[in-house]
């Protein structure tokens, strides 16, 4: 005679995996929201930092301030293009992995039916192509990733450059003003 405890154990610790296995990365991101109570903290920090740092380039220089005022916003936009590329294909990429994992679930869970019926290369294209649209997610997903610190580098540096040269030439023409 089998109890009810031994029916019960088994399916307890089937579920308790598939909770572990489909809700920890959840959890983890939940994990992430404890460094909410910071940003407000490094953003007036930043806020200020960057207004004295204007206000100085303002006192010294108003030519080149209102340059720099006015092209490092505009160095911001590929930026934030970037960033909505990111966030669209990881949210691609989250929906072809629970495509994945859910076409993979109900192919276990119905392995004999699939057998039955002989459909284990239908079964088996259906999967590879959910697997080829998902890692072409993450490519492309890795791609911009990887595209963003190069980008963010180069654009920092043109408006280095520029800032550079459009000082130096003012310094050239306030020196040859003078003489």
């Amino acid at each position: 005679m089998v109890s009810k405890t031994m029916v019960i154990l088994p399916n307890i610790r089937k579920w308790k995996k598939l909770i572990n296995k489909r809700y920890h990365p959840d959890i983890q991101r939940l994990g992430q929201l404890n460094k909410v109570p910071i940003m407000p903290k490094t953003w007036f920090l930043n806020i200020v930092t960057d207004s004295s740092s204007y206000s100085i380039h303002l006192y010294q220089n108003a030519y080149l301030a209102l340059y720099f005022l006015v092209i490092i916003p505009l160095l911001t936009i590929p930026m934030l293009i970037l960033a909505k590329k990111m966030k669209r294909y990881s949210k691609r990429s989250q929906e072809s992995n629970a495509d994945v994992t859910s076409r993979l679930t109900e192919t276990f869970n119905n392995i004999e039916v699939i057998k039955a019926n002989h459909s284990q290369e239908y079964e088996i294209n259906r999967f590879k192509s959910e697997s080829l649209k998902l890692f072409k997610y993450i490519m492309k997903q890795n791609l911009i990733s990887q595209l963003s610190t190069p980008a963010g580098l180069l654009l920092l540096f043109c408006s280095s450059i520029s800032h550079l040269y459009l000082g130096g030439r003012e310094v050239l023409n306030n020196s040859n003003e003078r003489r």
